[in-house]
């Protein structure tokens, strides 16, 4: 079955988590939105390339099973803004400790700590 060409436009964009596995002697790919597709190659070039294969293969499964086509992380337009939800005791928390650590704002302190989370 061939991919509708905007579906099948979609495959570089996906997340592909290359490393290597001294088990299979082999570099093995995953695919961050696309739970269970993984496959392997010799070289990272040949692991990515088979990855595009498994992940066409993978979405013309879910299309044929008239399943929704998953969006890659890539794509997903992101405004800045997103709210969390907690329960009061948590958010008295939150305010506590930023105030503690000299921050006047609670948003700053979350996105410092967030910033945190991801490395940056």
């Amino acid at each position: 079955m061939a991919l509708p060409k905007k579906i099948k436009d979609l495959i570089p964009y996906y997340s592909y988590n290359i490393h290597f596995s001294d088990e299979d002697q082999a570099y093995v790919v995953s695919v961050t939105e696309l739970a269970g597709c993984m496959t392997h190659g010799d070289s990272p070039a040949e692991a990515l390339k088979m990855a595009h294969e498994a992940v066409e293969g993978h979405l013309e499964v879910l299309v044929s099973q008239k399943q929704g086509i998953p969006e890659p992380i890539a794509k997903i337009k992101a405004s800045g803004d997103f709210l969390v939800r907690s329960n009061p005791e948590l958010h008295q928390q939150l305010i506590r400790k930023s105030h503690e650590e000299g921050y006047k704002s609670l948003n700053k302190f979350v996105v410092d700590q967030l910033q945190k989370v991801v490395g940056k």
